[in-house]
């Protein structure tokens, strides 16, 4: 892509040092920033200045050689009557600009008061700044063509200390004891201050003062803070069985006073039975069970307990003051996440075959949500306990190593994941809740599943067709239309070995999993996807054919009439039907992908050849990532990958909204030791 940039510079410096009075300080500071510079993607509002969503207008045969802006520096189309920006136009003229900068600084003392006791205290801070500047140029479809300027200054650091008292005395020859008694304080800050300014001067200008208009878009601060008091034991048997139980309480600021304080513990407990029964085997080298309950406690997003009054300096012409939209539950309970995980680690054959499996079941509840309220009661959310949520299923790691020699070895690795995501509950009067856009949540169902609107059928499951279209009539009720949570992933990794040379593959496998994809649907409503390459041909749509305002078939003589009526290739992309305009359905693909991951070839010089140098160690290696993948079931010719995404790790999942597709990476690193 062009007018693309990005550049990153790091650098730390840590150390540590024993007094004479027996005390250990230990330090570090790293500081790293990012220069980024480069176009919209995505789909936007207007959809002018992504470079991806309305480009799946243009046809393939475009020149992209022919100009892209006329003498004035305005941005020249060649089809969609203004629909959109020229992608190279936008790709020079609609940028964003982010310098990002991150410090970290960390220190730590400890010292023996005792043989058996040990005082540490350690104070952390964290700082991450990001300083973005978005530009929409004079000319672009967006901003009524006058231009615009986002300057947006957002910071966070985290501050962290911990006090620990650790313990570890001899109690008896068999049993051993470790504990350690504690206290955390952390505190997050954030501000965030972003100025817009809207109809540029003089074209090519970017500043605010170069602005006729020019408002507050965010102005706000928020600071979170907890303190934890905790503690843990553990007791050992024979060095083979163990246990370990934890305790923490926790009082937080964004909390009622009342529910501010709340305690979470757990117990663990390990048995290596290989050692406690002292097997000797040719077979099995080693095993070891595991079992643990868990509770897990979190608290609430900051300033959600009162509503605020919130200032708008044009509200008819006059600046005003008003009450927030939100309402607040002033019994506010904090979210808890109880755990039961089973699981065992194996070793055969001379550590030839090793396994690693785990079962965990999670029931969460007392989610922290903004629900949606009728406006009749003065608000349009309120910021409550939801309901719960079940995760369960399972984490095998299976490593199997069919060579092993001085000169040769190969290790083959596969690691499986599998979880069923149930919505176990809602709170009373709510039977079901929106994530936003698609996802929602009900109970029995999978969190975030996709519903949306639907094609008519009939009791057989037939579509319903209109007769004076031949296209297909949408249902006034939406439905269940999919479910982003994979059924499972598998990955493989090959490595092998030779002397100073190594060779590394890594494939994945995901399986399932629903996406909703605007590339798709623009691609096949647009004409541009090699699917809708036959445009002289018409299409019969299977269905039988309905009555638009009651969704029943239509009988004669009692039967219901297979539809016959024949439809050109535009209309049944772009009608109501199977793309851009019809039901949100047919926008949901199948995700599963196979991935050639990474590959990685590296080389190890021989000892022998640095004697006489500084250098312990020096290695090469050439990397490759995501090389390969193929989609089964996605259109063919699409070259869509299910894996892109818009809505990053938060409640949504697979939706993607013309976001950038996903890249090849190639590099090549040298690691020096001395």
């Amino acid at each position: 892509m062009t007018n693309q940039d990005f550049k990153r510079s790091n650098i730390s410096l840590g150390g540590s040092s024993k007094l004479a009075n027996g005390l250990n300080v230990r330090g570090n500071l790293s500081y790293a920033r990012t220069d980024q510079s480069g176009g919209n993607f995505g789909e936007t509002q207007s959809g002018a200045p992504s470079l991806f969503s309305r480009s799946l207008f243009l046809g393939r045969n475009w020149d992209l050689d022919l100009p892209f802006e006329d003498k004035n520096g305005n941005s020249i189309i060649y089809a969609g009557a203004g629909q959109f920006d020229n992608p190279l136009w936008s790709a020079k003229y609609n940028l964003n600009n982010t310098a990002s900068e991150r410090f970290i600084a960390n220190m730590r003392a400890d010292y023996d008061v005792t043989k058996w006791v040990n005082l540490s205290f350690a104070l952390g801070s964290n700082t991450f700044t990001n300083d973005r500047r978005e530009v929409i140029e004079i000319s672009s479809r967006a901003a009524q063509g006058l231009g615009s300027l986002v300057v947006d200054n957002y910071r966070k650091q985290e501050i962290e200390s911990t006090f620990l008292a650790n313990f570890h005395p001899k109690i008896a020859t068999d049993f051993s004891l470790n504990g350690s008694l504690g206290l955390n304080f952390n505190q997050r800050t954030i501000t965030d201050l972003t100025n817009v300014g809207n109809q540029f001067i003089e074209r090519g200008y970017h500043t605010l003062t170069n602005t006729v208009q020019k408002l507050i878009g965010e102005d706000s601060y928020s600071r979170r803070r907890i303190f934890g008091l905790f503690g843990e034991a553990t007791l050992g048997y024979k060095n083979y069985a163990f246990v370990t139980v934890t305790g923490r309480n926790d009082w937080s600021s964004t909390l009622p006073s009342n529910n501010r304080s709340y305690f979470y513990p757990a117990v663990q407990g390990t048995f290596v039975f290989t050692d406690a029964l002292d097997i000797k085997s040719d077979i099995l080298d080693y095993g070891k069970l595991r079992a643990s309950w868990s509770k897990v406690g979190r608290d609430a997003d900051p300033y959600n307990l009162i509503a605020n009054f919130g200032y708008n300096p044009n509200y008819l012409g006059q600046p005003s003051l008003g009450i927030s939209a939100r309402a607040y539950d002033p019994n506010l309970k904090p979210e808890f996440t109880k755990e039961v995980e089973l699981g065992t680690e194996l070793s055969f054959f001379h550590q030839r075959i090793n396994l690693d499996f785990t079962y965990y079941n999670k029931n969460s509840s007392n989610l922290i949500v903004p629900i949606t309220t009728p406006t009749s009661t003065g608000y349009s959310e309120y910021y409550t306990n939801l309901g719960g949520i079940n995760n369960k299923g399972i984490e095998v790691m299976l490593t199997v190593k069919p060579v092993m020699s001085r000169s040769v070895n190969w290790t083959v690795s596969a690691a499986l994941t599998n979880n069923k995501n149930t919505v176990t509950s809602l709170t009373q009067g709510i039977t079901r809740y929106s994530l936003g856009y698609l996802g929602f949540a009900e109970p029995g169902l999978p969190y975030a599943y996709f519903r949306g609107t639907v094609a008519a059928r009939d009791d057989a499951g037939n579509y319903l067709i209109n007769p004076a279209t031949g296209l297909l009539i949408e249902a006034t009720e939406p439905a269940n239309i999919g479910n982003p949570n994979p059924k499972y992933k598998l990955g493989l990794t090959n490595t092998v070995s030779y002397k100073g040379f190594s060779l590394s593959a890594l494939i994945d496998y995901t399986k399932g999993g629903d996406v909703y994809s605007t590339t798709i649907v623009n691609e096949l409503g647009r004409g541009t996807a090699k699917i809708t390459e036959d445009r002289e041909s018409t299409w019969v749509i299977p269905g039988v054919y309905g009555d638009p305002n009651t969704q029943q078939p239509i009988l004669v003589n009692g039967s219901k009439v297979q539809n016959t009526t024949r439809v050109p290739t535009n209309d049944l992309y772009f009608g109501t039907s199977f793309a851009t305009n019809g039901p949100t359905e047919f926008a949901i693909y199948d995700g599963t992908v196979y991935r050639l991951r990474e590959v990685s070839l590296g080389y190890n010089l021989p000892k022998g050849l640095l004697k006489k140098t500084p250098f312990g160690n020096v290695r090469f290696s050439l990397t490759g990532r995501n090389l390969w993948f193929f989609a089964p079931n996605v259109p063919k010719g699409t070259n869509f990958d299910p894996e892109t995404g818009s809505f990053g790790s938060g409640a949504n999942q697979g939706i993607e909204l013309s976001t950038a597709p996903t890249v090849k990476r190639y590099g090549f690193n040298l690691n020096v030791t001395f």
